[in-house]
């Protein structure tokens, strides 16, 4: 029985437990050393987010992680920005919040700054290919109307009508 207990108890390792311990002699090197990592990612976070507004996001004032929401199909996302952007993000699934997605930032300066990089052009991409958001494309104040091709001749005779719309085509 004893043996079993051993094996499946729950008591900690004696070397882990004293290790511990001795770690209280070295916070203040442990706490400088963080703060050397979090302060220029923060930096990072900060500048990020106040880039992507279609993330709100509750800014923790201390931390390695803020959680995020966002739009649309999440998972689409979360594959999006794994399979060509190789970047992760924890989905709410996993902390019972579906809507949002935690981002981490306890890495090193470049790798945070790379993460967020990707992010950023991931949720680009996700937000043009999920209507999730405005698609902008440059048209030189002409009007690109996509529609369905057997309602086409229908949106152009509409388009005629109207006196700035006289000179309208289709460009199928």
């Amino acid at each position: 029985m004893r043996r079993l207990y051993d094996l499946f108890g729950a008591n900690a390792a004696h070397p882990a437990e004293r290790m511990s311990v001795m770690a209280f002699d070295y916070l203040d090197r442990f706490r400088e050393r963080a703060r050397r990592f979090l302060e220029p990612n923060r930096r990072l976070l900060d500048d990020f987010l106040d880039a992507h507004p279609e993330l709100p996001c509750f800014r923790p004032p201390a931390g390695t992680v803020c959680s995020t929401a966002s739009r649309g199909r999440t998972g689409f996302l979360f594959h999006l920005l794994r399979a060509k952007y190789e970047t992760s993000v924890v989905p709410g699934e996993f902390f019972e919040m579906p809507q949002y997605f935690r981002l981490g930032i306890g890495g090193p300066t470049d790798e945070v700054r790379q993460g967020l990089e990707q992010l950023g052009a991931a949720l680009v991409e996700f937000l043009a290919l999920t209507n999730a958001g405005p698609l902008y494309v440059p048209n030189e104040g002409k009007l690109i109307a996509i529609v369905p091709p057997n309602e086409a001749e229908t949106a152009l005779a509409a388009l005629r009508r109207n006196s700035l719309g006289r000179g309208s085509r289709d460009h199928r």
